[in-house]
């Protein structure tokens, strides 16, 4: 047995929620899935079981900017696995019209990492 798989076995038994016994980040697969590409999927993440989810994420929550609402319904589509997006969320600042308050901005020139 190596080290490796002795500290995670020791791991998994004083575990006292799913969180601590599953692999992170959870490797799962959709009902689509064939057999081949789940057995494939096993092998490449030294897995023993894969949860079956169905697609679907639901997105809440509160973002800065309104622009960025598409920007996460349109990145969270593109998730292996995703199926459908439902997005309740809300933002802070509407910044579609082109003019952001003065606090949002930043003169990336006058950075320190950049002298």
């Amino acid at each position: 047995m190596t080290w490796w798989r002795g500290r995670r076995d020791l791991r998994r038994a004083v575990a006292t929620t799913a969180g601590q016994l599953m692999s992170k980040p959870a490797v799962t697969v959709s009902e689509n899935t064939t057999v081949a590409g789940a057995a494939r999927l096993m092998s490449e993440h030294n897995v023993k079981r894969l949860p079956v989810h169905d697609g679907e994420v639901t997105l809440t929550g509160q973002l800065d900017l309104k622009s960025q609402l598409s920007l996460v319904e349109d990145l969270t589509h593109h998730i292996d696995g995703v199926v459908d997006v439902t997005a309740d969320l809300t933002y802070r600042l509407d910044d579609t019209h082109g003019h952001l308050p003065e606090a949002m901005t930043v003169d990336i020139t006058h950075e320190p990492w950049l002298r």
